[in-house]
């Protein structure tokens, strides 16, 4: 567990682990049709930001990935 959580933290844009947390203790306790409609709006939003450009580029370019940090207003 440990050796996965590293991985996720050496590897996974902070806003997209960030976006999944979020999404995570919003619609746990939701009906599944509105709980997935926040996850496609979730996921559009994430895909259109710089991070996933990042990611790309650092696997055409075979490279670790540097993504910015995480807001600090946005770390909860």
């Amino acid at each position: 567990a440990m050796a996965y959580a590293r991985d996720l933290a050496a590897n996974c844009s902070p806003l997209a682990m960030r976006t999944v947390k979020m999404q995570l203790y919003q619609d746990l306790m939701d009906a599944f049709t509105p709980s997935f409609a926040r996850s496609e709006a979730l996921l559009d939003e994430v895909l259109r930001g710089e991070d996933v450009k990042e990611g790309i580029a650092a696997v055409r370019e075979k490279r670790p990935v540097n993504f910015p940090s995480l807001d600090p207003a946005l770390a909860r």
